[in-house]
Formats: C-alpha cells, sequence, structure tokens
C-alpha cells in the first residue's frame, strides 16, 4: 500500500501546481485585458504580444519628411554636396584642420585631419530614425558642442 500512495501524491501535487497556472493565466488575462488587444481594440493570439510593425507608408512618410528637414537646415550646395557624394562634410569648430564626413546612410562618422581619416565615430539612436535625421542629429550636435559629442562617441 505505501508504493501507491507515493505515486498518488505526486500525481496530486503536479495536478495542482498545473491548475495553479492555469488559474493564474486566467486571472492576469482578465486583469489586464489591454494585454491581449492590438491597436484597433480587437483581441489577438497570445503568442504575438509584441508591438505591431509600422506599416510601410508611415515609414515612408517619416523618411520624406526628415529629407524636407535637412533641406531646410542645410545650405543648397551642401544638400546637393550629400546627395552627390554620400556625406556631408561639417567643419570643427574647436579644431581648425578637423572635418567630420557624416554618411547619408547611418554609419560610423569619419574624422578627418589635413585631409587624412584619423578615426571613426559611432552614435545609434536607441529607436530607429529616418536617415537624414541621423545625419541632422550628428551635425546638430558637432556645431553645438563638440567636447560632448567626442565623450559620448564610440570610437570603432
Amino acid at each position: 500500500m505505501p508504493e501507491l500512495v507515493s505515486p498518488l501524491l505526486s500525481g496530486a501535487a503536479w495536478a495542482l501546481v498545473i491548475g495553479l497556472a492555469f488559474l493564474l493565466l486566467w486571472w492576469r488575462s482578465t486583469r489586464a485585458p489591454e494585454l491581449w488587444l492590438d491597436r484597433r481594440g480587437r483581441s489577438r493570439p497570445t503568442g504575438l504580444l509584441r508591438p505591431a510593425a509600422r506599416p510601410y507608408r508611415v515609414r515612408a512618410e517619416a523618411e520624406r519628411r526628415a529629407e524636407q528637414l535637412l533641406q531646410d537646415m542645410l545650405c543648397e550646395p551642401d544638400f546637393q554636396h550629400l546627395q552627390r557624394r554620400g556625406y556631408l562634410e561639417v567643419r570643427s569648430p574647436a579644431f581648425p584642420n578637423r572635418v567630420y564626413l557624416i554618411p547619408e546612410r547611418q554609419g560610423p562618422v569619419t574624422v578627418c585631419e589635413h585631409g587624412r581619416p584619423i578615426m571613426r565615430l559611432c552614435i545609434q539612436c536607441v529607436e530607429r530614425v529616418p536617415d537624414y535625421d541621423t545625419v541632422l542629429m550628428h551635425k546638430l550636435m558637432i556645431e553645438g558642442n563638440e567636447q560632448e559629442y567626442l565623450r559620448i562617441a564610440n570610437r570603432v
């Protein structure tokens, strides 16, 4: 008889654990129903709890607005140079012979002194932003506070 008691108690313990797990899941779904809804308020499968990807046209519109903002902020020759060569040249306010080459697409910024590259710097945004916004961010940070820009940037 003692051999039967142990498997029965073990099975009962597992049934209790499984029952509690289902009870906890049910309670959680009724306490926070917004977790189970998509952006339009419709329920979605529980396996898809990550945020919905932005549609292509929203990203394309953001890219278009970023390009327009950069074009408004730069003089016409600088913007044409950026589109023709694929990088924007920003002169250093603190170092007279230094030029920062900011790529049109997101990537490391090349730092040149006397026309020769001396280092490459990388700063990335936490969230994805349009490429032209990144170009403008680098330009404004270099011109606004170059020392802080150099402190934040990672050398690659």
